[in-house]
């Protein structure tokens, strides 16, 4: 659309290779001048059932909306009022809706009805995704942003879950424009992109970006949507932090979540061998939280020798994930960690208990095992504090591991 002649309709038709997980199967568009107030837009060939089509609308004013999109399958769409926008100084409007587990078939036809005709032109883009979240809503995150410059992102927000599809568009840049970098390009009719790709195995920032030209006087508006995958792994807990302490003749453990999502309640689990566990406690969760939340449990009565220890969580449909293992040596000669934390300078600091020197390594692991960091030293007997530089690392979960002669401790750490 990057030149608004009023034309007749042009419509645009792309198909794409379904047999892939998670991508763009075929994509429709119509770009004409105002008829009526509504702008509809047909799919050729066969939807599949269980599928997400995306509908990007765009149109001359700000005076009138979008007040339903529907199609000839009665498929039940959604706005996404975070990607609604006003752009080209404030005299148009942008706008995105979604249906998600989509009844499939020839030829579907989907129509958006304004609560008005608009001033001068309208648009429509519908693609279809297959291997998206069926069973319930996958829509994530949304964002949208508008401007001049050569390049043109929607904003930044951070995903739910790992494995998202990023949804972009681009409209209204005049002349030549690219799409962000790792982005597949589902559309270029009318010379706007629609964009789209699947995130990492981890949860992280995303953003949709575009590379404009004939800036500064260009306008352009940037939107996006992430959508939950068949892949998507949701964390029902932000696990920050989980460690213990030997004090004396028992042990004292603490964790720390950032965030619960259906969290029924934990399971504390003992071990000699690292292999077979017996529950020792159960506390109950926070439900669905989005805040910081402590937790503690003293054992009091460890086991002589090296106790691991392991946090089960346990929503409220049963299903259940476990923490990484931590190992304490229950003797008065060893020392302890005694906290882990990021703090909001980027390090990690670490606070070492020891009753007699030791040697320690610290290291950083990702979600494949990988270390990306590590760093040696030597505690004295006594309290000690220790500092990692984190701020070179990406946004993602990964796992710290503090290791002496007589004692490790592991836990995982959220980096955002």
């Amino acid at each position: 659309m990057k030149s608004f002649k009023f034309i007749l309709p042009f419509v645009f038709i792309a198909f794409f290779n379904a047999s892939f997980a998670q991508t763009a199967v075929r994509t429709s568009t119509t770009y004409t001048k105002i008829t009526s107030a509504t702008l509809s837009q047909a799919f050729v060939g066969t939807s599949t059932n269980g599928n997400l089509i995306v509908v990007e609308l765009d149109w001359g004013d700000v005076t009138h909306t979008v007040t339903s999109v529907t199609d000839t399958k009665g498929n039940k769409y959604k706005q996404i009022p975070a990607a609604f926008t006003k752009w080209n100084e404030n005299t148009w409007s942008a706008d995105l809706w979604y249906a998600y587990n989509i009844t499939g078939g020839d030829g579907i036809t989907v129509k958006a009805t304004f609560s008005g005709t608009p001033s001068t032109y309208y648009q429509i883009y519908i693609t279809e995704f297959n291997g998206i979240l069926s069973t319930s809503d996958p829509l994530d995150q949304a964002s949208s942003a508008a401007g001049t410059t050569a390049n043109a992102s929607s904003g930044n927000k951070t995903t739910g879950a790992s494995n998202e599809m990023i949804y972009g568009a681009l409209i209204g840049s005049n002349g030549p424009t690219t799409a962000g970098a790792s982005f597949t390009i589902a559309s270029t009719a009318t010379e706007n992109i629609i964009e789209f790709k699947i995130g990492g195995p981890v949860i992280a920032s995303y953003d949709a970006t575009f590379t404009v030209s004939n800036t500064p006087t260009n306008n352009w508006v940037a939107q996006m949507a992430t959508f939950q995958t068949a892949t998507s792994i949701v964390l029902p807990i932000e696990l920050i932090r989980f460690d213990a302490l030997f004090n004396t003749d028992k042990v004292v453990i603490n964790w720390t979540t950032a965030s619960e999502t259906n969290n029924n309640y934990f399971t504390i689990e003992r071990s000699e061998d690292a292999s077979n566990f017996n529950q020792i406690a159960k506390i109950t969760g926070a439900g669905t939280l989005s805040e910081t939340r402590n937790y503690t449990f003293t054992d009091y009565t460890p086991i002589s020798g090296i106790n691991y220890y392991r946090l089960k969580q346990t929503d409220y449909n049963g299903k259940t994930t476990s923490s990484n293992i931590i190992a304490i040596n229950c003797k008065s000669e060893t020392p302890t960690i005694t906290s882990i934390y990021i703090a909001q300078s980027g390090t990690i600091n670490i606070k070492i208990n020891a009753n007699v020197p030791d040697n320690y390594t610290a290291g950083i692991y990702d979600m494949q095992g990988r270390c990306v960091s590590s760093k040696s030293f030597s505690a004295d007997k006594g309290t000690t504090d220790y500092m990692l530089d984190a701020a070179s690392l990406h946004y993602g979960i990964y796992f710290i591991s503090i290791e002496s002669s007589l004692n490790r401790v592991t836990q995982k750490l959220l980096i955002r």
